[in-house]
């Protein structure tokens, strides 16, 4: 689908927001991810900000 090119660079910037932006139609509860995939710490839509669930550990 996508390359993977966010998935290879992300590692080498750990500090880097990792941020989604989607029409909010287009959220879904689940999303089938690989070992690789980066996953984001937030998803932005026209809606509002949205946290997923295994980020709300993380300091914002």
């Amino acid at each position: 689908y996508g390359g993977g090119y966010y998935d290879r660079f992300l590692p080498k910037a750990p500090r880097a927001a990792r941020i989604g932006a989607v029409f909010a139609c287009q959220i879904v509860p689940e999303v089938p991810t690989g070992l690789y995939d980066a996953k984001a710490q937030r998803i932005v839509t026209e809606e509002g900000i949205i946290v997923p669930a295994d980020e709300r550990r993380l300091p914002v």
